[in-house]
Formats: structure tokens, sequence, C-alpha cells
């Protein structure tokens, strides 16, 4: 029998590990290696979890309200002991987006078991079944049907699957619906994945304002029009329009990008705006510089400040804008094209196996926009990217 502590531990670290995952799938500097070894660390807490049994699901449902990582770690050993029945009334919010996080983690029955219990049981567990087929990467025939869902969660998460399971299915829905407020930010991102830069253009705008990465965030990047990102009056905020500049890929966006570069709010994103254009590893080139000394990063001491979220330029370099100015100025023309990592977008399949969890996401939205390939999972287990990427899918 594993003592109380014991399982107390285990629970705590997958919560913290979970959370840590889930930024780490939209960071710079992870790559599959280094998301792997967070994979492994997370699974041997579940692993001490399952042997705990009864009791640490118990553990887990009492934290479970507060906590995403134990959200997903009971809908693992739930679905696996037949047990799903005990998270029924919790599923809304962010348990019920664990919970189907969680089944893209299940073995082939323990899924198969958590998505018939989800489609077979009222409220919230529909919509948890619907975000579960996207996290599964399985066709899944009812999808156009819970994209036409009354149901809004339900429709919502439909739609959202759709994104990393092809949009065929889905996308006359999604016209139908992308008036609706409650669904509309899901329809504009499959329309945009579809090619449509005014569906790009509405996806902004139900993201504003932006101040970190997000799925949806990035396919509006490489689907909105270019003339929108050249606007200072996008109503965007600064920060958004680097890193929309970047995910856009155009060359001809980076003296704007360079023209940020003094600006401490924007200095780092501008930087790897370029970066995510050009391929330039600004460190390796000697194009940074030391941070200056009135630079905010993170959340301030101010008691009094609302805002509290992390610094999505947390571990950026920051660019040396003259050593920049000089360095592209003594680049070839770019020619016409829009260029993703240094390379011409029609190979940034090479870029899904990259060092960089951005970079991957911008590829994997490129693949899916060029009907190459449906979205790949950037944020899956990395048994699962190494698993499709060997396959060639």
């Amino acid at each position: 029998m594993t003592s109380p502590d014991l399982i107390l531990e285990h629970a705590e670290e997958c919560c913290f590990l979970w959370h840590q995952r889930r930024i780490a799938v939209y960071q710079p500097n992870i790559g599959l290696d280094a998301l792997e070894r967070l994979d492994e660390r997370l699974l041997a807490h579940l692993d001490g979890l399952r042997v705990a049994g009864g009791e640490a699901i118990t553990t887990l449902l009492a934290l479970a309200p507060g906590e995403a990582g134990a959200a997903w770690a009971a809908a693992i050993l739930c679905a696996e002991d037949g047990r799903l029945a005990l998270l029924d009334d919790m599923l809304s919010g962010t348990v019920g987006e664990a919970a189907a996080e969680a089944a893209g983690w299940m073995d082939e029955a323990s899924a198969g078991r958590a998505l018939m219990h989800w489609t077979t049981t009222s409220g919230a567990a529909l919509a948890v079944a619907a975000a579960a087929t996207g996290f599964r990467g399985l066709a899944e025939p009812r999808l156009a049907g819970w994209a036409a869902s009354a149901d809004t969660s339900t429709a919502r998460a439909a739609l959202a699957s759709a994104l990393r399971l092809g949009i065929a299915p889905v996308v006359e829905v999604a016209r139908k619906r992308a008036s609706e407020p409650a669904v509309a930010q899901a329809a504009h991102a499959v329309l945009a994945l579809s090619g449509s830069t005014a569906a790009g253009e509405s996806l902004l705008a139900t993201l504003a304002p932006v101040r970190s990465w997000s799925l949806p965030l990035i396919i509006a990047g490489r689907s909105s029009a270019q003339q929108r990102l050249r606007e200072p009056g996008a109503g965007l905020g600064p920060w958004a329009v680097c890193m929309l500049a970047g995910a856009a890929g155009e060359p001809s966006l980076v003296p704007q990008l360079i023209a940020r570069m003094d600006d401490p709010r924007t200095a780092r994103c501008a930087g790897e705006a370029l970066s995510t254009i050009t391929g330039a590893d600004l460190r390796t080139l000697g194009l940074t510089r030391s941070a200056p000394a009135d630079a905010a990063s993170g959340p301030s001491e101010d008691p009094a400040d609302t805002d509290v979220a992390m610094d999505p330029d947390e571990d950026l370099p920051w660019p040396d804008r003259a050593a920049v100015e000089a360095w592209w100025k003594r680049q070839p023309a770019a020619g016409p094209g829009r260029l993703l990592g240094g390379l011409p977008v029609a190979q940034a399949g090479q870029l899904l196996a990259a060092d960089n969890q951005r970079l991957r996401w911008a590829a994997s939205v490129e693949l899916a926009k060029s009907g190459e390939r449906r979205l790949f999972p950037v944020d899956a287990p990395v048994a699962t990217q190494r698993r499709l990427l060997q396959a060639g899918r």
C-alpha cells in the first residue's frame, strides 16, 4: 500500500509538471528532446499514482477542480479502472479541458472506454468527447454533427478538433456559425486554415488584446492580410504586431521589426520574429546585447498591478538593433514568397523536428493550410509525435 504522503507527492508533481508542459509546448527554446524529458518525468509520477490505485484517484479528484494536472491524471486512471462516472459532475471548464487532453495519453482501450462514456453521458460530457477526438487524432464521422450542435460548448470543441483532424467536414458549418459569438473564434480558425484572409482578420479580432502564444494566434498570423500587420492602429498591441509579422513570414516586414528592437517592450519579440522569417540565430551570429537596466520581465511585485501573466519573451535574447540592421543589409535580396525559418514555405515540413516549439507550430499550420497534411500535433506526447514523424504524417 502506498502512503498518503507519497500519493500526494506524486499528485502534486503531476500538477506541477503538467503546468510546465503546457507552457513548454509554446516555448522557442524547447524541442522534441527537451519535451520528451518532461514527458518521462510526468509519466513516472503517473505510474506512481497508478500503483496506488483507488486512493490515488480519490486524492486527484479532490485536487482536480483547482489543478488541471490532477484532472488530467484522474481522467487517465479513471478510464483505465472503468470509473469515469466519478468525473461526470466536474467536466465543465478546466477539468473537462484536461480530461479531453488526457485522451491523447490513454491506451487504445481506455480511450475507447472514455469516448463511449462521454458520448453517452448528459451535461458537459459530449463537449469533452468532441474535444477528446482531436487530441486522439483519429477520424470521427460525428464531428460535423457535433459542430452543428445547439450546445455551443460541443460545437466549439468539435470545430477546434477539426483543426487537428482535418477541416473539410466542418467548413460549411463554420461558415454558417461564424457570426455566433460563442463559437466565432473556433469557426474563424477553421475558415482561416482553409485559406480565408477575411477569416484570419476576424480571428485576430476575437483574440485581441494579445500577449501570449496560442494555436489560434498562429493560424491568424499565417492567414491574415499583411496590410493589417503594417497598420499601427490595428488594436492588437505592439507585441502582437511583432509576433504576427514573424508568423506571416514576409521578408518585406523585416525593416519594421528591426525598427522595434529599440523598444524594450517589443525588442525580444521583434528579434524572434526576424529569426522566424530568416532562420537567423541571433546568439550564434553575435547580434545580441545585454538586457537594458530598466527592462521588466514577468509579473511585477506591485499588488495593484492586475497583469500577472508570465513574460512570453522571458527566454529570448535581446537583439542589438545596429548589429541586426547591418547584418540585414548584407543579406541578398529575398526572392518572392514567404519564408519560415529561412526556408520557402513549401519546405515547411523540414521544420517539424526543429528545436523550437513555436517554429514547429508555424510549420504545422503552414502544412495544414497548404492541404498537404492535417495539423501536426506539436503538443502531443512525444512518443506519438515521433511515430507520426517516422511515418511521414
